[in-house]
Formats: C-alpha cells, sequence, structure tokens
C-alpha cells in the first residue's frame, strides 16, 4: 500500500517498517541525514524511526505487512533534542583533535539509533567518522561474540547495512562473561583507531541493570577514557554523572518515545542472519595441530599424560579409559578426550583434582577466533572436527591467510541453523 504524505516545514511523522519512503519534493532528517527530492530510503521491519519536514515536503510511503505511519504528539520525539547535542559535539570537537563518543542504555534503548544519528550529522559535515559496535550479544557490523569497527562513507539508516574494517574478537555474546576480553578487546580497537578518525562513537552492550554491570561500564569509562558519555537513562546517567569527574562529559538524553521492542526469537534470528551472511564465502581448513596453537585451550595446552598416570588420578571404567585419544593435566583439572561414547560413566578424580572431559561432538560448532603471526585477529572460524589422531584441527572460516593460533572462544554454532549457544565451561576445550 502506497500512503502519500505532505509535510509542513518542522512536521514530523513516525514510521515503523518495513517501509520504503520515497522523497518527491522538500527535504526530509532520518536518522541524523538529510535526503531531498528523488532520495528512497528503506525501513527495516524491527525498525521505527521519526521524520522531520527540513522543508515543505511530499512523501510517497509504500508500506509493507505490519507498517505503521503516525503523527507523533507535541514532545514526544527527540530529533530536535538529538540534533542540539550533536551541535554540542561539533563544538567540542573545533577544539579537540577527535571525539570519543561512548554510546550507553539498556536494551532497546535507542542506542543503535542514536549512534547513527551522530554518525551520518559528522558525514554529512565532512568528517571522517568511525562507529564501533561493541555489542557482542547483538553485533550487528560483523558477528556476535566479537567487537567491529566500521568505516561508513555515506549516511545510512540501520549498522546491519555496514561492513567491518576491523574485527576483535571476544568469545561470548553475554559481557558478564568475558569483561577482561571485551576492555582489551575494545581498547585495542581504540588505539589502533583514534589517530585516524575524527569522530570515533563506541555503541555498547544493554548490560546496565545491575550493580555488576554498571561497575563494568565504569570501569570502560575510566580504563579508555572517551571525552563524551552520552546516556539514555535519567538514572544510569545520574550514577555515572556522580561517578566521574568532570573532564568527561556525560549527557543525559532522552529516549525515543516509540522504539520497535525485538523480541528473544527476533535476536535469535539477527544473530544467525549475521552469521549466515559472515560465512557464506567461508570454506573448510585443515590445520596442523603442531603449527596452530588454541589459546584458552586446558586440553591441549595442559601437560599431556599417559595412561598409566590418567588411572593414578581418576578413577574410571576401564572400558572408558580404553577409549581416551589424548589426556592432559592443566593445573588441578585433568582434561581427558574421549571418542563418542553413548553415556559418561561417573568418574572421581584423586583429591584436589576435578575431571573435564570433551567428546568429538562438544568441540563440533565452537566459534574461534583467527590470530595471525603477528597475533592480529583478523577473522573468526567454526570448528567442525578436532582429529587428535592425525594431528588436525578443521576450521570453517573465510579468512584465505596464515593462521597462527585459534582462540577458542564460549559459544557453538550450528552450521545447519546459524543459530548459536553458549557454553559457560572453563574448560570449553
Amino acid at each position: 500500500m502506497v500512503v502519500n504524505i505532505a509535510l509542513g516545514k518542522d512536521g514530523m511523522i513516525r514510521i515503523t517498517g518495513p517501509a520504503r519512503i520515497d522523497v518527491k519534493r522538500g527535504k526530509i532528517l532520518l536518522v541524523g541525514a538529510s535526503y531531498g527530492a528523488g532520495s528512497s530510503v528503506v525501513i527495516h521491519s524491527l525498525r521505527s524511526y521519526c521524520i522531520k519536514a527540513l522543508e515543505e515536503t511530499e512523501l510517497a510511503i509504500t508500506l509493507g505487512s505490519g507498517a505503521t505511519v503516525e503523527e507523533p504528539s507535541e514532545g514526544e520525539e527527540v530529533l530536535d533534542v538529538w540534533l542540539k547535542i550533536c551541535d554540542d559535539l561539533a563544538g567540542d570537537l573545533n577544539n579537540l583533535k577527535n571525539i570519543e563518543v561512548f554510546v550507553v542504555g539498556p536494551i532497546e534503548s535507542g542506542k543503535t539509533t542514536l549512534s547513527a544519528f551522530i554518525s551520518n550529522y559528522f558525514i554529512q559535515r565532512g568528517r571522517r567518522v568511525a562507529i564501533i559496535d561493541a555489542d557482542i550479544g547483538q553485533e550487528d557490523i560483523a558477528i556476535p561474540t566479537t567487537i567491529a569497527l566500521t568505516e561508513p562513507k555515506h549516511t545510512f539508516v540501520w549498522q546491519r547495512d555496514l561492513r567491518p574494517v576491523k574485527i576483535k574478537f571476544v568469545g561470548c555474546i553475554s559481557p558478564q562473561y568475558c569483561q577482561a576480553q571485551l576492555m582489551i578487546a575494545l581498547n585495542e580497537l581504540l588505539s589502533e583507531s583514534k589517530n585516524n578518525y575524527e569522530v570515533i562513537v563506541v555503541n555498547t552492550d544493554g548490560w546496565v541493570t545491575t550493580h555488576q554491570a554498571l561497575e563494568f561500564k565504569l570501569n570502560m569509562i575510566k580504563w579508555l577514557k572517551p571525552t563524551h558519555v552520552l546516556v539514555l537513562d535519567q538514572e544510569i546517567w545520574e550514577y555515572l554523572s556522580n561517578a566521574l569527574p568532570s573532564d568527561i562529559k556525560v549527557i543525559n538524553v532522552p529516549r525515543p518515545f516509540k522504539v520497535k521492542e525485538r523480541s528473544r526469537e527476533d535476536r535469535r534470528r539477527l544473530r544467525a542472519e549475521a552469521y549466515r551472511r559472515y560465512f557464506s564465502e567461508a570454506k573448510d581448513r585443515d590445520l596442523n595441530i603442531k603449527d596452530v596453537k588454541l589459546i584458552g585451550s586446558c586440553l591441549l595446552n595442559g601437560k599431556k599424560i599417559s595412561t598409566d598416570e590418567l588411572k593414578s588420578l581418576v578413577k574410571a571404567p576401564e572400558e572408558f579409559i580404553n577409549k581416551v585419544i589424548h589426556a592432559s593435566k592443566y593445573f588441578n583439572a585433568i582434561n581427558i578426550f574421549v571418542e563418542n561414547i553413548a553415556y559418561i560413566p561417573r568418574i572421581e578424580a584423586v583429591q584436589g583434582y576435578e575431571v573435564n572431559i570433551v567428546r568429538p561432538q562438544d568441540i563440533e560448532g565452537l566459534i574461534v577466533g583467527i590470530v595471525d603471526d603477528k597475533l592480529r585477529d583478523v577473522a573468526v572460524g567454526i570448528i567442525r572436527k578436532l582429529d587428535l589422531k592425525n594431528g588436525i584441527i578443521k576450521v570453517f572460516t573465510p579468512w584465505r591467510g596464515n593462521i597462527k593460533a585459534l582462540i577458542v572462544g564460549r559459544v557453538k554454532v550450528s552450521l545447519n541453523t546459524f543459530e548459536d549457544s553458549t557454553r559457560i565451561s572453563r574448560c570449553v576445550i
């Protein structure tokens, strides 16, 4: 269905996708960017945006199933406030070499839209802009388990339309389980990039609703030292502004009146789409375990132990011991790689040790970061098979270059559906 709408200068409408907007006459502001006559913009089914007419405007809006167009009530929309914040950021940039803007807020508070709004504002003013998507659970630019940097050359509506310039592997999709890895990855991206851009916008995850989460955000700000922190929540803004020195500008940003909330199923589907897109040109690579290190593997980084030593450390049925392919001792953990077996019998370790049993199916689908000879993150892969008898690990990855190490993640991805599941085990492999 096509709806024709005429807007006077400063008039606003709110559109929930799926929809296509064709500007027939005039000029509009959408997600921080202006679009003139002849422009067309697509709004995804999971997005909702406010549009402002910058002059008298005529629009033809094609609505898909479930799409809506409505006129916001006075004071509902935040476009003008966001524009004022961008103007203030531009004023600060005139006195600085660059600015680093952290966007903080709960899930579905408008962080992604605000990040795009700021980026588009500066892109249209000729500034060199980078966006870092630091939401490892709902990564839009690359894939979950990573954070990524992109350099948009042109204005855009949704970050998922952008492609990564750099990625850093973190290895999990819940920040509470990998705080150190996330902090290090973000620090590396900022350190490598801050001198190349005038504006860096960091879109953070929505983990903010517990004391531990807020302390993590505070530590992130403390160690990474952004110039500005934009907070899409009054209570969180009060906490951060009370805790941080005045050198860091902590700005309370109003939320959009209507943010289209994504269900758990929507989020799962978006993650699967991101994996499928990233691995669309991936191929299997057989890697020699002697040539490739596994960072974070208790099984392969531990001291290999013989069958006799294993028997002295654990009590297990003989038929189980006979199926053991590899065993190692990693501090107080006895790691056992065993052939596919119908069930795992009860196994007791001597006092002071714990047992970690790994089967081939436990490893298949495990996501890994790929590292080159300079220990740089270059890509992501999925383990298809670990063949310790022949010393081969088969990895599915789009990376064609040299591989010196694999970083073991805590997420498994199905190569049939590309849906993920989380493993929290201390020793994944």
